[in-house]
């Protein structure tokens, strides 16, 4: 008894004291027995040798059949008992096994008496409350270390279902934020588009200012040909003074024009060349600005810490479930596991 915990011990305390007021009642009964039969039979005040013999055989087929009918008694609550333990053992996938050959061990069979003597006769019984049913709680051994894993097991399943809701939340944020990384690059492309469309339209004003450039000055170079012909098919001719000045007050205008159209040329080209050199560096920077956002974007959805703790916490949750399994087959080859 020494080797039982002491919830064991009280088991057993509890199985004592009931077959102690059973072995009370089976004795008093017999006395009630023989009480009964010696006011039946014991009428007379002398009785020959037969009728001893028959009273004394009739008092033994009652006490006979009485002791019989309680020690079968004893015997099935002794099963109903081993009947409790085995069923709880087999809720552990646990197989029980008896020796028979101690059940008359004298020495063990001593050290129950001794065990029932300090109980009850020295009065050492620390009165306990005690239930009908024993509990089917094994808190040694492997299965007791396998129950605390499977307990273990259950809370940290509890834990990663928060930790699921929590990650999911985080995810949903990040799909927010990508959302909005997303509209600011269609913004971007929609400005990249915007300035080739400004840059295609200046290109044609610039194509168009040429061309009409490039016809003044014909039209004026045309003009002052037919001057020169004229002053030379006139040349022996007399001109007035008025008609001399006017003629070179229009090359010098004509000059001027051409000089402002050549300068005014100039400056567009410039103005033109300024302006794309400017809408070019622009286009680079929002092409940059717009790569930039997506390799941020897809680095934080790769490293971030809410995808990263999920990823562990499920090889982790993956590894003890596949060790339990194996120490699980281990004490019951024939166990079947729920899918």
């Amino acid at each position: 008894m020494n080797s039982l915990n002491t919830h064991h011990v009280n088991q057993f305390v509890d199985i004592l004291r009931f077959s102690r007021l059973r072995r009370t009642q089976l004795l008093n009964d017999i006395g009630l027995i023989f009480e009964e039969e010696a006011d039946k039979e014991l009428m007379d005040t002398t009785y020959n040798k037969d009728e001893v013999e028959q009273i004394i055989k009739s008092i033994k087929d009652v006490v006979k059949n009485f002791v019989e009918n309680e020690v079968l008694n004893i015997n099935h609550m002794n099963v109903l008992l081993l009947q409790q333990f085995c069923k709880q053992a087999e809720f552990w996938h646990l197989n029980l096994m008896a020796n028979i050959s101690e059940l008359e061990n004298r020495q063990l069979l001593n050290n129950v008496k001794q065990f029932e003597e300090e109980q009850f006769l020295k009065n050492k019984l620390i009165k306990q409350p005690t239930t009908g049913k024993l509990e089917p709680l094994i808190n040694e051994g492997p299965v007791g270390i396998l129950k605390k894993e499977i307990e273990d097991l259950k809370k940290e399943n509890e834990t990663l279902k928060q930790d699921k809701d929590n990650l999911s939340s985080e995810i949903e944020k990040l799909n927010n934020k990508n959302k909005g990384s997303e509209s600011k690059i269609s913004e971007l492309d929609n400005k990249i588009t915007s300035l080739n469309k400004e840059i295609k339209k200046l290109q044609s004003i610039k194509y168009e200012k040429d061309i009409k450039k490039e016809e003044m000055i014909n039209a004026i170079d045309d003009a002052i040909e037919n001057t020169k012909r004229n002053n030379r098919k006139k040349s022996n001719d007399d001109v007035d003074d008025s008609q001399i000045d006017s003629k070179i007050n229009n090359v010098i205008e004509k000059s001027k024009l051409s000089d402002i159209l050549k300068g005014s040329k100039i400056n567009i080209d410039e103005l033109m060349k300024f302006q794309n050199i400017e809408t070019q560096r622009k286009i680079k920077e929002l092409t940059k600005e717009v790569e930039s956002l997506r390799k941020d974007l897809d680095t934080k959805l790769s490293q971030s810490s809410p995808v990263q703790n999920l990823k562990r916490m499920l090889i982790e949750r993956n590894n003890q479930y596949k060790t339990l399994k194996t120490e699980i087959l281990k004490y019951n080859p024939d166990y079947k596991f729920q899918v």
